[in-house]
């Protein structure tokens, strides 16, 4: 079982970049905001996300998203994976896979917050700026 604050030093690639991904078993972690949203297990890392269920709703996390994987033997995956969803218990493997309304709302989570704090510092910003000019 790997502890919570070591799954960011575990090797990871970018969301937007599965494809360098190595074509080897093991389990991941997807991450994001220092968070851990699912944990799965693959034979096949590359192979896995080429084609994966979560796929959409993962690449909303991009850029910040990242994959974290361990590579461990065949036979140790099962186990392994069991163990550490019931550690972290990630919040997507108790989740439906969302429809387009479900992916909306996590779009807006995400994006739409991110787009109202830097509306929000321009408008401070700008009223600054504007105080400088008018004592």
């Amino acid at each position: 079982m790997v502890r919570w604050w070591r799954v960011f030093s575990l090797p990871h690639c970018s969301i937007s970049r599965l494809s360098s991904l190595p074509p080897s078993a093991g389990i991941y972690y997807v991450t994001a905001f220092g968070l851990i949203f699912y944990i799965g297990k693959a034979k096949n890392l590359r192979q896995r996300w080429q084609r994966h269920h979560r796929r959409a709703q993962v690449q909303l996390l991009s850029p910040f998203g990242r994959l974290h994987y361990r590579l461990l033997p065949l036979a140790d995956l099962g186990a392994a994976e069991k163990l550490a969803i019931a550690h972290h218990r990630p919040y997507w493997n108790n989740q439906r896979v969302p429809g387009f309304w479900g992916l909306w709302r996590l779009y807006w989570a995400v994006w739409g917050r991110l787009g109202i704090y830097g509306l929000l510092g321009v408008a401070v910003v700008g009223v600054g700026l504007w105080r400088l000019g008018h004592p």
